[in-house]
Formats: C-alpha cells, sequence, structure tokens
C-alpha cells in the first residue's frame, strides 16, 4: 500500500522507497512541497491563465487608447463632398468644415470659368451642372453662371486652412476631379 500511495505522489519518496507524510508550505523554488503532479500543473496553468489573460487585457487597452486617440485622420488633401464628409474625419469640427465649404464656395465663384446664360455653361459641363456665380465678390461675375462646385481639397499651410474648390465635367471617371488652375 505505502508504494502505490508512493507512486500517486511526486517528490515525497525518502531514500529507501518510504513515503514521506505530506507537508504544508512551499520548497525555495515556490512549488508546494507535498503536492502531486496534477496539483501542480493546475497551479501552473492558473498561473499562466492569470499571466495570459493580462497580457490580453492589457493589449485591448492600448488597443482602444490607440484608437480612441489616435485613429482621427487629417483631411488635408482629401477630396471632400461635404461638410458632413469632412467633419467625419475626426480631425476637424462640423463647424469649421462648414467655413472650409463656404470659403470654397466664394473662391469657386469668383475663379470658376465663366458664362452669360446658363445655357451655354451646361453645352460644357454638363445638364444641371451650372449655377448663378451669386457668391462671386466680383461685381462682373455677379448674374453669369459657372460649373457648380462639388468637392473641396483643404490644404493646411502656416497661416491655417487654404481650399482648393473642385468641380467636374460630363465624361469624368468617379476619381477625377477639375480645379481652376490661377
Amino acid at each position: 500500500m505505502a508504494l502505490a500511495q508512493g507512486a500517486k505522489q511526486f517528490g515525497n519518496r525518502r531514500p529507501g522507497g518510504a513515503v514521506a507524510p505530506r507537508q504544508a508550505g512551499k520548497s525555495s523554488s515556490g512549488a508546494r512541497i507535498g503536492a502531486s503532479m496534477t496539483e501542480v500543473f493546475e497551479e501552473q496553468n492558473r498561473s499562466r491563465l492569470f499571466i495570459f489573460g493580462g497580457a490580453a487585457v492589457a493589449l485591448l487597452l492600448v488597443g482602444w487608447t490607440y484608437l480612441t486617440l489616435f485613429s482621427t485622420q487629417s483631411i488635408e488633401n482629401k477630396v471632400l463632398t461635404s461638410p458632413e464628409q469632412c467633419a467625419s474625419f475626426g480631425s476637424v469640427g462640423i463647424d469649421e468644415c462648414r467655413e472650409l465649404w463656404r470659403q470654397g464656395l466664394v473662391q469657386h465663384a469668383n475663379t470658376a470659368p465663366v458664362y452669360e446664360t446658363a445655357a451655354a455653361c451646361e453645352r460644357n459641363h454638363g445638364q444641371g451642372r451650372c449655377v448663378a456665380a451669386s457668391r462671386s465678390t466680383i461685381a462682373d461675375r455677379q448674374g453669369k453662371f459657372i460649373p457648380g462646385m462639388v468637392a473641396i481639397m483643404p490644404v493646411n499651410s502656416s497661416h491655417g486652412w487654404t481650399v482648393t474648390p473642385l468641380y467636374r465635367d460630363p465624361g469624368d471617371g468617379p476619381e477625377q476631379w477639375r480645379q481652376v488652375i490661377s
């Protein structure tokens, strides 16, 4: 019986085959004295689970922090088709995006190709693609027609945001935009 009991226990044999009584406590290596192999493995598995679980939680926190703090994209040099799309990048608020859009409309009204009539404008730029140049700050453009602005491309400079207004012509591809070259 002593041999069978000793076979179940790990590390408890004394010289000559006698089984040492179980002792409470831990050895200098940190393993429990008198613990069976199953108990040792279970304790090691709990330790590993705790370490891996802690590492997973830490990784999730780092990822969440990165996505929260650094996931905003700059609107610089992006083609933006509305103030709402501008604000969706997260780097600029909706009010600033609306102001950039307004600046683009004024700049476009002052620089876009100008036509005396809507029909003349539509012959060059397509049916329904022309608008009155009412936002123009240039007096002789008032009451004339220009191709409608459909997007802006902001650039951040040392003086703040500058905006390039963009328009499209018939036959332009989905990623093709036109700008007035001054």
